[in-house]
Formats: C-alpha cells, sequence, structure tokens
C-alpha cells in the first residue's frame, strides 16, 4: 500500500456529458475548485449483507497528497467514450436509448442535442474566438471540459509541487506492462496479481475527418502551453487529416 498518511491523486477523466450540462457554469472551473474536488472522496464500505456501500463525500487537506498519476486519453476517445458511459447511465431511459442509439450516427445525434442549447451561455462564458472556433465541433462544450480539465490538472500539480507520473492511456495498448511497471515503481508498490488484457476500442468513425480539424483548432485556442505540447501526438493525426491520409483511433 501506499505510506500511510498519504493520499495519491488520479487525474483521468470519467464523467458523462449528458449528466453534468444542465447548467452550463457548472463546469467552468477554477484552479481552487479543480483541487477541491479532486481533495474529495467517497469511502467505500463492505456492509454486512456483503454489498459494497458509498460513504459521505470526504475531504481531505492537499497537504496530505504527495504524488499524482496524471492520464490523457485521446480526445475524440473520450468523448466518445463519456457517451458510451451516458448509455450506462440511461440504460432504462427510452427516450435516451431511441433517440441516441449506441453508434456513430446516435453519437452524432447526442452531440446534435447538447449543441443545440445554451449558446448565448457560452458565447459569454467562453469569449468571441473560442465560441466562434467551436461551432463546427459536435459536442463541442465536452472538447471545452477537456482542455479545461488537463490546463486546471497541470496547473494545480505545480501549485502543490509534486512529483507527478504523466501517462497518455493509448501507451496501455502499446506497452501494458511495461507502464504497469512504471505506475507501481512511482507508487512504490508491488505487483499483486495478474493484469488483465487491454483492451482499445476503434472509434474512428465517430468523427469526421474536417470534425477533427475544427476541433483541434478549437482546442488550441483555449489550451496552456503544457497541455497543448502533451496533446501533440493526437494534432499530428489531425495533420495528417489535413494532408488526405486516413487515420484511425
Amino acid at each position: 500500500m501506499i505510506k500511510p498518511n498519504t493520499i495519491l491523486i488520479s487525474l483521468e477523466q470519467n464523467f458523462s456529458h449528458y449528466l453534468f450540462l444542465h447548467v452550463l457554469d457548472e463546469y467552468i472551473e477554477t484552479e481552487e475548485s479543480f483541487l477541491t474536488r479532486c481533495l474529495a472522496a467517497q469511502p467505500v464500505h463492505n456492509s454486512k449483507s456483503g454489498k459494497v456501500e458509498l460513504g459521505e463525500v470526504v475531504p481531505y487537506d492537499a497537504d496530505l497528497v504527495k504524488r499524482a498519476v496524471h492520464i490523457m486519453r485521446d480526445p475524440f476517445d473520450n468523448i466518445v467514450s463519456r457517451f458510451h458511459h451516458a448509455h450506462k447511465i440511461h440504460r432504462n431511459d427510452k427516450f435516451f436509448q431511441s433517440n441516441f442509439p449506441r453508434d456513430s450516427a446516435g453519437f452524432q445525434a447526442w452531440c446534435a442535442d447538447m449543441d443545440s442549447k445554451y449558446k448565448g451561455e457560452e458565447r459569454d462564458l467562453w469569449g468571441k474566438e473560442l465560441y466562434q472556433a467551436s461551432k463546427k465541433v459536435p459536442c463541442h462544450s465536452e472538447f471545452f471540459r477537456y482542455v479545461q480539465w488537463h490546463n486546471m490538472a497541470f496547473a494545480v500539480m505545480k501549485k502543490l509541487d509534486i512529483p507527478t507520473l504523466f501517462l497518455a492511456y493509448e501507451d496501455y495498448a502499446h506497452n501494458l506492462d511495461f507502464n504497469l511497471v512504471s505506475i507501481l515503481d512511482f507508487l512504490e508498490l508491488p505487483m499483486r496479481n495478474k493484469v488483465s488484457e487491454f483492451h482499445q476500442g476503434d472509434y474512428s468513425a465517430y468523427y469526421s475527418d474536417k470534425q477533427r480539424v475544427y476541433a483541434m483548432k478549437m482546442m488550441s485556442i483555449q489550451a496552456s502551453a503544457v497541455t497543448w505540447e502533451k496533446m501533440k501526438p493526437y494534432n499530428y493525426k489531425v495533420q495528417k487529416v489535413e494532408q488526405g491520409e486516413t487515420v484511425s483511433s
């Protein structure tokens, strides 16, 4: 286990657009609000019945945080993954399942539904340049949140001045064993169990080539220098698209 009286912050996005976009300013973060969310956790308890139960949200002191793992995923795959997560959340919602089937067409419909809302608020909160760049980007608010999230993560970890291990999600697929050892060494943890095979989906059909170009241009406006630097592998894919090459996820 990690040494007593220390906390690890694992920085990875995993939330659903459909759940959080009811009030636009709910996802506009500051460094303070972002850190507050990172430092909040729900303890897990095993009840007498054997079922896992979540306790009340508990805030932790930032001084307890000793290190962080920051994971970045291809922004397009990341947003499609949120769409799939929304499907799990709304698996009993007949309207959602009917109007947003779990395929590329359903994804585009889901994005169009979200993009039709809060246009005035987005223009006021994002500024003219970013808002104009977002107009041809399906699920543009998700890209905004993606970039904001990584901007905040880099800024907060720098402010906390703690060791941080940065990983690309795709590295798990390329060399799972190497990256697992890297994580365990960083956390000073032993290998305890056999690791399951890592499966990476192919979501290349969910966005057209032009949509990818528009989305990257939008994100380049918003991204901090360090976020954009770390996003270079994904921008390289889009540059190949602009040159007329086909790129899979």
